[in-house]
């Protein structure tokens, strides 16, 4: 074993081979502004606050209601409701002395810490493909659901290569938050707000103190709530994660494996032209594995609350550098140190498993085989495949039942509930297709974007209430293809006592001529889109956004992506059209057909300073209370457009 603690002579060349070829993590200097020059065309670069804004109103619904990320219900005491709202007011309007000094809410600060004019030190200018893909790994969306893997034929050997950016991608988006100087940003980040939560905290309990006739009261820790609700969504996302990386990593090696174990070579010797060809993809997938075993993780070491400082800057011992690890291993904050005794664990592992492989087909077989038997690669990869077994629940212990998701969780919670913005209210704006062309449309776009869900059980109410309430621009007096005048009238419709039951308030669908054709082609309904319209989009007001470069207010979305994709990130509040935008660049009809890895993007312009970027999204200074105290609902009962 000792010959081997290196690696051998082929080690390095495989390594180089894989890398060139593209198909596992190789880092993310690329997608940060200013690690590198990225190869080729220039990335769109946008603005990344590493905590997402959202999760202000998630910790306050977490304040209001207990639930933690993955539904674990805290133990430990919170505010009551009317204390919670009180987060979003200024403490000169409800603190005693001499806590009523300050004219600016603990949701003020949050946002101000978050990112701001006031406070930019944390921005970072990354790549638009990294940034989408963090904000659905943030809120534990599926980086791409069952139904669009099975449509871009991804199981088919000869889209491996495309199907292994998705598992890169999903794995960059960890490798940029364990990165030094992103997790310092971030750890910062929490530590400002935790700061900003004592004065408040303190508020609370000095109120309690006061109202008890002897002074005893119940304290509470906001603080050590906040901690908890980072370290649980953490955790969550984390989790969701990694299981979706692993779970289509086996999804492809098992036919590849299959594939092997059934060719047979024409001489023994040497490995031909097609066992290379399938050993490099497995040489791929383990690689993604060791990536994501011993990457997908968000520690909160340093962290106010937490008893471990920061593990960042700890230099490698000699023992750290050992090529084996003859013992179990554990857990440990620092990235490097964790990559170290993975790999180390993994290759000591596999060489027992090698080992009693070998010893269970007998010397003489081992001896008699070639290396290009079936039955000697079979071996190596069920070898691997145990070894990375046993190392991955020494690190990261048994899995956990993932559930449903977040955003599904929020739907099961609340499909009876007013509150809920969930359904689309869409109007027909052509009249060129007859009636009967019009109705086999319908037909067809409500079939398509129906069929979602299918990797989800225990979902039927939620079905039953993803509804699309059609109105016809003409029987109201609206020209076909007149946007504007749609919007003036959705604005007032949504209010009025007609609207439909949950529908959303800030977004609605249009069926022009272009969307009702796309349907109409035979055979081509996998094709087929619908325009997604910002209700909110002024083209006379809103400024050209380098963001979303040429972005116009709507956004062709694939009907298959309605609910799943466009409706749950709706509903979490982390992605809106805007956003979306850049990422249909990739289609010539510029539809959003889902996130993109190695996306044909739009080119990035010249930009100013991070600052600078940020303006059009900056947290403003002041938030008003009114409208953060409907988090309450809106985060719980889904707040989506």
């Amino acid at each position: 074993m000792s010959v081997t603690g290196q690696g051998t002579p082929l080690t390095q060349p495989l390594a180089d081979a894989a890398h060139r070829r593209g198909n596992v993590p190789t880092g993310i200097e690329d997608h940060v502004r200013g690690a590198s020059r990225p190869k080729g065309k220039p990335p769109l670069w946008v603005v990344d606050r590493t905590l997402e804004p959202q999760m202000i109103g998630k910790f306050i619904t977490f304040l209001s209601f207990g639930l933690l990320p993955g539904g674990r219900k805290t133990s430990l005491p919170r505010p009551t409701a009317r204390e919670v709202l009180r987060i979003v007011r200024p403490f000169s309007e409800w603190a005693l002395p001499p806590h009523n000094h300050s004219n600016r809410s603990t949701v003020d600060w949050m946002g101000v810490r978050i990112g701001s004019y006031e406070d930019e030190a944390r921005l970072m200018v990354i790549s638009k493909e990294l940034h989408s893909m963090k904000t659905r790994v943030w809120e534990g969306l599926a980086p791409l659901s069952e139904r669009r893997w099975k449509e871009l034929k991804l199981d088919d050997p000869q889209n491996f290569h495309a199907a292994c950016q998705y598992l890169v991608a999903v794995t960059n988006v960890f490798h940029y938050l364990n990165h030094r100087v992103v997790k310092d940003n971030l750890r910062k980040t929490c530590n400002l707000i935790w700061d900003h939560l004592k004065p408040y905290e303190e508020a609370i309990n000095a109120l309690r103190s006061a109202a008890s006739p002897e002074g005893y009261h119940q304290p509470v820790s906001v603080t050590s709530l906040w901690y908890e609700f980072i370290g649980a969504h953490y955790k969550y996302i984390s989790a969701r994660a990694h299981q979706w990386v692993i779970e289509h990593i086996y999804r492809l090696r098992a036919p590849i494996a299959a594939a092997l174990a059934i060719h047979k070579p024409v001489t023994p010797g040497a490995h031909d032209a097609i066992q290379w060809y399938l050993t490099n993809k497995i040489h791929d997938l383990q690689g993604n594995v060791v990536h994501a075993d011993s990457t997908i993780f968000m520690p909160t070491d340093g962290y106010n609350g937490d008893p471990l400082p920061a593990q960042d800057w700890m230099p490698l011992t000699e023992q750290d550098r050992r090529p084996f690890r003859d013992q179990p291993i554990t857990w440990h904050a620092n990235q490097r140190r964790r990559v170290a005794d993975y790999t180390a664990r993994l290759r000591y592992v596999a060489r027992q498993e090698q080992y009693k492989e070998v010893a269970e087909a007998g010397v003489h077989n081992l001896v008699s085989r070639p290396m290009n038997d079936p039955m000697e690669i079979t071996l190596i990869i069920r070898s691997e495949l145990s070894s990375q077994t046993t190392t991955r629940r020494e690190l990261r212990g048994e899995p956990e039942p993932p559930g449903l998701g977040l955003w599904l969780d929020y739907l099961s919670d609340s499909v009876d509930s007013k509150l809920l913005k969930w359904s689309y209210v869409a109007y027909r704006l052509d009249h060129e297709h007859n009636d009967g062309q019009w109705n086999y449309f319908k037909e067809r776009f409500e079939a398509d974007s129906a069929d979602w869900g299918q990797e989800y059980e225990g979902i039927d109410e939620i079905r039953n209430i993803s509804k699309i309430h059609w109105l016809d621009g003409k029987e109201l007096g609206i020209e076909d293809g007149d946007i504007e005048a749609v919007k003036k009238h959705f604005k007032e419709y949504v209010k009025s006592e007609n609207a439909p039951w949950q529908a959303r308030q800030k977004m609605f669908l249009v069926a022009d001529g272009d969307v009702i054709r796309s349907y109409l082609r035979p055979g081509k309904v996998k094709e087929g889109f619908i325009l997604a319209v910002d209700a909110k989009f002024d083209p006379l007001e809103d400024t050209p956004d380098e963001q979303s470069p040429g972005y116009n207010g709507s956004v062709r979305v694939l009907g298959s992506l309605l609910w799943d994709d466009l409706g749950a990130m709706g509903l979490m509040q982390n992605q809106g059209l805007r956003d979306l935008w850049p990422l249909a660049f990739n289609n010539p009809s510029r539809i959003y057909e889902g996130p993109l890895p190695r996306s044909i993007m739009p080119s990035g312009a010249p930009v100013a300073e991070s600052v600078a970027m940020a303006q059009r999204y900056s947290t403003p200074q002041q938030v008003s209370w009114i409208v953060v105290a409907g988090i309450l609902g809106n985060y719980f009962f889904g707040g989506s457009g």
